[in-house]
């Protein structure tokens, strides 16, 4: 996965133009905290539901979505190099032939190709990622769902300038 999302392409010297393998290997880290999330995820609904579920956490995926690499057992980096641009451009793994990707539009009115979960759940159908929120979308049912403040407490941090909007 390493030479397929063009991690090497960014990475090594400025002077030398060749790839440089990535030593770090984040997408263990990330795919092995990703499980431990949506295990318990599943455990969560299987406690509310009753019903228990496969969970899927590709280590591919994973990848994708941290652009990290992804070695062979035997320390091998598998596949051909290519550049990031290469791999956005060519590569199905970065399209929305991958069910984990959708092209979305954004608050902007342009669209971008966006990741979803890495995980996924044989019971539940992935969830299509939404656009960015824009700034202060959200503040107010923040501030009155999660913090529970008045609306007389919004309107005094409105006035006092603290937050924007509404």
């Amino acid at each position: 996965m390493n030479s397929a999302v063009g991690l090497p392409d960014i990475t090594g010297f400025p002077d030398k133009d060749r790839p440089v393998k990535h030593a770090l290997p984040a997408r263990d880290l990330l795919t092995s905290a990703y499980a431990g999330f949506s295990l318990m995820a599943a455990e969560r609904v299987r406690r509310m539901t009753g019903s228990g579920q496969e969970v899927r956490v590709p280590l591919g995926e994973v990848a994708i979505v941290s652009v990290g690499d992804l070695l062979e057992r035997h320390r091998i980096t598998w596949g051909p190099y290519q550049s990031l641009k290469q791999a956005l451009d060519t590569d199905p793994r970065f399209s929305t032939a991958n069910p984990m990707l959708s092209e979305i539009e954004q608050v902007s009115g342009l669209r971008y190709l966006v990741a979803g979960a890495a995980g996924s759940y044989g019971a539940q159908e992935r969830q299509v990622p939404t656009h960015a929120p824009q700034l202060g979308e959200h503040t107010e049912e923040v501030l009155t769902d999660i913090l529970d403040l008045s609306t007389r407490e919004i309107a005094k941090l409105h006035d006092k300038t603290v937050i924007a909007g509404g």
